[in-house]
């Protein structure tokens, strides 16, 4: 093994060292101030100019009509949503380290992004955006089944 493997062996260990503590400390923070676990399965993003809010709730299967039950909101500034996104993107590649690459099954691969047309708008931004946003979508499903056709 050489020293770049060695590096990057010590900086990803210490990386989930300094996760598994700031769980731990949530775990003790949870159970100090009684805070509850839900779940769900589903999640709405409200956004405006100061911060952004994650709607929480799960399908009801028993009734058959899947309509949404909302049952948490929990709102963010913008700096603490990037760093929450960071976060997640670490659990998301240690739990994929681990396990393997998560499947998202093909119904829920969110389709190609469509913003307004150069022409319609005439704001050549817009036509970065959307690279921007299909970039990101290739990146999060790899290697998946698209069902979505690409126009």
């Amino acid at each position: 093994m050489n020293e770049d493997q060695k590096t990057d062996q010590t900086a990803a260990l210490q990386a989930q060292q300094a996760l598994q503590k700031l769980f731990d400390d949530l775990v003790s923070r949870k159970d100090r101030e009684g805070i509850r676990s839900v779940y769900a399965n589903l999640v709405n993003l409200e956004m405006n100019d100061l911060d952004l809010k994650l709607l929480f709730g799960q399908t009801s299967q028993l009734s058959g009509n899947r309509v949404p039950e909302w049952h948490t909101a929990v709102t963010m500034t913008w700096a603490e949503a990037k760093i929450f996104s960071f976060f997640l993107q670490i659990n998301l590649a240690i739990y994929e380290q681990q396990n393997g690459p998560i499947k998202v099954p093909d119904s829920l691969i969110p389709p190609p992004f469509r913003g307004p047309s150069e022409e319609a708008d005439g704001d050549s931004g817009s036509k970065d955006f959307i690279e921007t946003v299909e970039a990101l979508r290739r990146e999060v499903f790899l290697g998946q089944a698209q069902p979505h056709k690409q126009e």
